[in-house]
C-alpha cells in the first residue's frame, strides 16, 4: 500500500506548499466529514514540520490507513482527487476481507510457561523483555494468538496477505490477549501475522501447503 500511495506523491513538485487540507473526496465538502455513514480521505500539509499526512477514513470516522510523507505536498487538482478516490476505494475494498476474518475471544486462562519470551541483543548480551507471545495455526486455517504483556505496552496486530497488503489491523494494550483469527478466506498460499511492540516488529510467515489444506507457521522473524 505504501508504494501505491507514494506513486501519487512522487509525481508532485518537490517545492513545499502552504498548509493544505483536501476535502473528503466522495462528497467534496467539509460538512460531509461529519457523515459517519460515508468513507472519505483527508490530506494535511504542515509547513512548519514540512510534512504531508494522508489519511483514509471508513464509516464512523474509523481510520483505515495513514501515511506521513516528508518534504512533499499534494497539489489539489481533479487528477489527484481521482487518484485519491481510487486509493480510498481500494483500501475500503480491503476492509471487506476484514469482515470475513472471523475472530473469537478466547476464555481467560493462566499464563502458560510455554510462551517464549521475546529477546533482543544489546552490547553482546541477551536481555529478556517483559512481553511474551505465541502464534499457532490449525489445519482449518485458524490462527491462535496469545500475548502476555504485564507492563501493558501498546502493541499492534496485523494480518497481511500474499501481496503484503494489510487485511486486518488492531491496536491494543491488554496485558493478556487471546484470540482466534480465521485466515482461510485470505487469498493466496501465504500470509503473515505481524506484531509490533516496543518499536520492534515480529513477523510470523504462514504457508498453506499445496497438498490439502494444511497450514504451517515459520519461526518468527524479528525486525527493528
Amino acid at each position: 500500500m505504501r508504494n501505491l500511495l507514494l506513486s501519487i506523491l512522487l509525481l508532485q513538485s518537490l517545492h513545499f506548499g502552504a498548509f493544505v487540507q483536501a476535502q473528503p473526496a466522495p462528497q467534496g465538502s467539509l460538512r460531509a466529514e461529519a457523515d459517519s455513514s460515508r468513507s472519505y480521505w483527508r490530506v494535511l500539509t504542515d509547513a512548519g514540520s514540512r510534512n504531508t499526512r494522508v489519511q483514509f477514513f471508513g464509516k464512523d470516522h474509523a481510520l483505515l490507513y495513514q501515511e506521513d510523507v516528508p518534504e512533499k505536498w499534494i497539489r489539489q487538482n481533479k487528477r489527484n482527487q481521482r487518484r485519491l478516490d481510487k486509493l480510498l476505494a481500494d483500501i475500503s475494498a480491503n476492509q471487506l476481507i476484514v469482515a470475513r476474518l472471523k475472530t473469537e475471544e478466547l476464555p481467560a486462562e493462566p499464563v502458560r510457561t510455554g510462551l517464549a519470551p521475546a529477546t533482543e541483543m544489546h552490547e553482546g548480551g541477551v536481555i529478556k523483555t517483559s512481553y511474551q507471545f505465541h502464534v499457532t495455526i490449525n489445519s482449518a486455517g485458524k490462527v491462535r494468538l496469545a500475548v502476555n504483556n504485564p507492563e501493558s505496552l501498546r502493541y499492534k496486530i496485523e494480518i497481511a496477505d500474499y501481496r503484503d497488503k494489510i487485511v486486518y489491523q488492531e491496536f491494543t494494550s491488554h496485558d493478556q490477549y487471546r484470540r482466534y483469527f480465521d485466515i482461510s478466506p485470505v487469498i493466496g498460499d501465504t500470509a503473515k501475522v505481524i506484531l509490533t511492540i516496543d518499536e520492534k516488529r515480529f513477523v510470523y510467515n504462514i504457508r498453506r501447503e499445496q497438498r490439502g489444506s494444511v497450514y504451517s507457521v515459520d519461526p518468527v522473524i524479528a525486525k527493528r
